[in-house]
Formats: structure tokens, C-alpha cells, sequence
């Protein structure tokens, strides 16, 4: 049921029995035994009355972006620019092939750094190729609004695409291989955080750079702790390579036994889910959280009755390392 939203929850005896959801127009009633928020914003959580948590410790929220992409690039020239006119401390060649793994913190690999005229644009910039002939996707456009406000997020969505646009002026004016380009789609929005459901453990940004062991642990993580604040300020914590577990309690509400939750309304501190809310990292949960509910509704048991070690065997036979 693509293109469907949650509008209301039945709560019955402290249980969600069922949602009702919403597509053009047309309600429709979905009853189950576990129920998983994989919303983003834990939506279904709110509806059910469940405590949640949003933003940092003062309640601000990372920035929003949107990816957007750029055709008719000259690559060649591209490239000659960022190491002729970027790269002046003589680090190792800048590529379109592995432009996404440099990094752009800290300024350095800007296509406008140093430049005057550019004191407007963001801070920071990921720039990736993928494949097609010309084309360049730019992660560059950023925005600090309560990811809750719809009118606040309405207004950012129009703010991020005035900056994709006068990104796109700066390249065409001032970058080889950009004369001929332009700007040629926009990505969905992106939100790195707005609201966390809390569960019976609470991930700690401890816990990831200690990567503490736990005895009901159902997938790893790897990405570090990734903030973004402002106008594109970057603060990425690689000052080691991080391998942390991630219990099944942060995936299971501390108010409904049968609400559980994965991607980044996972339970977590806002400086831990700056990393759980990575792609690889969702990904894993959400394998987690699904072979855990699946088990649950088979059995008859909510996900913390499971016995935890059922619950690893078959994620380890599916390939999941733990």
C-alpha cells in the first residue's frame, strides 16, 4: 500500500489493534498483532499516545536537505578544476569515481572554496557520480527548521530549492565543464531528525563509541555519529572506526508491548541517532525489527517475551551479523 498514511490508531487494553490509513481520500482499517513505526518521524507511536522524544537536549533539530542532480557536465574538465583550482595543497587526485569518499568538511574539496562570491552557499558539499554520462549529484543544500512544523518544513523545501539554484548559477559561471549544465531533478526531502519513540532502552552515544556489548543485540552499526547544523555545518565523529551493537529493547516502545520501531525513530539519545539514522544502519533494523514481529505474531508473544537467542540464530542464518 504505497502512497498511504497513518491517520489514526486503536488502542485497546494497552495493545494497538489497529490503524486506520489514508489514500486519496479513502480510509482503510489495518488490524495485526505487532505493529512496527518505520515512519521516520514515529508517526504511528504519536497517534497511539506513546512517549517520544524529539530533537537534541534543547529540542533543535539536525538540518534538512535535499539532494539534487546536474546534467551536461563536462567530468573531464570537472575534474581538472577541483585539482587545479581546489586541490592546492597537493593531495591525491580529485575523480568523479571516488569524489563521495573524500569528504567535503572543512571546506576543502568545495567547488567554491575560497571564493568571495560564494559566501552564501553552504558550508559543505558531497558530490557523487553514479554512472550516468555527465551527471553529477550534489548534497549540498541545507536548512535548520523543526522537522515537525509543517509550515517551518513547507518553507525549507522552497529555501532548499532557491539554494540548489543559485548553487547551479555558481557552477555554470565559475566551474570547468559546468558552462553547458543544469540543473535536472531534485530528490524527495530529507530529514535527519525530528521524532524518536522511547523504548525500553535508550541507545547512548556511549554505548556506540564503546561499543558496549548486550545480551539481546539483533544487528551492528558502523556509521559514526553525523551531525549537520546551520548552513551545512558538518561534524562527522571518525575519530575511530566504530562496530556497535544494537539491542532489540531500543526497537520496542516502553508504553505498548506490540509497538515496535526501526530506521531513525528508533530509541535513542540525539547524539547516538546522529549514526543509527545512517542507511546501512537502517537497513539492518529493519531486517531486525521484521524478523522479530514476524516471530512474535507466530508465537503469540510480544518481542521482549522472545527468547532472544531464536531471534539470533535466525538473523545469523540470514546473513545478519550480530
Amino acid at each position: 500500500m504505497l502512497e498511504t498514511t497513518a491517520a489514526a490508531v486503536t488502542v485497546e487494553n494497552g495493545r494497538i489493534t489497529a490503524v486506520d490509513t489514508l489514500f486519496a481520500g479513502i480510509r482503510q482499517e489495518i488490524r495485526a498483532k505487532i505493529f512496527i513505526d518505520a515512519t521516520g518521524d514515529g508517526a504511528l507511536g504519536a497517534l497511539a499516545g506513546a512517549e517520544t522524544m524529539a530533537g537534541d537536549e534543547n529540542g533543535r533539530f539536525q538540518s534538512v536537505s535535499m539532494v539534487f542532480s546536474v546534467a551536461n557536465v563536462d567530468l573531464s574538465r570537472f575534474e581538472e578544476y577541483m585539482n587545479q583550482v581546489i586541490n592546492v595543497d597537493g593531495r591525491p587526485r580529485w575523480e568523479v569515481g571516488n569524489a563521495s569518499t573524500r569528504g567535503c568538511i572543512g571546506e576543502y574539496w568545495m567547488p567554491w572554496k575560497g571564493t568571495p562570491q560564494a559566501k552564501n552557499l553552504p558550508n559543505t558539499v558531497g558530490i557523487y557520480h553514479h554512472g550516468n554520462p555527465g551527471e553529477l549529484f550534489f548534497n549540498a543544500a541545507h536548512v535548520q527548521v523543526d522537522c515537525l512544523d509543517v509550515f517551518a518544513l513547507s518553507r525549507a523545501i522552497v529555501e532548499l530549492r532557491e539554494q540548489a539554484f543559485e548553487i547551479m548559477a555558481f557552477l555554470k559561471q565559475n566551474v570547468w565543464g559546468c558552462e553547458n549544465a543544469y540543473l535536472s531533478g531534485f530528490a524527495p526531502l530529507g530529514v535527519r531528525e525530528s521524532r524518536r519513540i522511547c523504548g525500553k532502552y535508550v541507545v547512548t552515544r556511549e554505548d556506540m563509541e564503546k561499543e558496549h556489548s548486550f545480551a539481546d543485540a539483533v544487528c551492528r552499526g558502523a556509521y559514526p555519529p553525523d551531525v549537520h547544523q546551520g548552513q551545512g555545518n558538518v561534524d562527522i565523529h571518525v575519530n575511530h572506526c566504530y562496530n556497535y551493537e544494537i539491542p532489540l529493547r531500543a526497537m520496542v516502545s516502553r508504553d505498548f508491548e506490540n509497538l515496535m520501531m526501526c530506521g531513525r525513530c528508533i530509541s535513542a539519545q540525539s547524539s547516538a541517532a546522529a549514526g543509527l539514522r545512517g542507511m546501512g544502519v537502517c537497513i539492518a533494523a529493519g531486517e531486525a525489527a521484521g524478523v522479530a514481529a514476524a516471530l512474535s505474531a507466530q508465537r503469540g508473544l510480544t518481542p521482549e517475551q522472545l527468547p532472544i537467542a531464536e531471534v539470533q540464530t535466525i538473523l545469523r542464518a540470514l546473513g545478519v551479523r550480530i
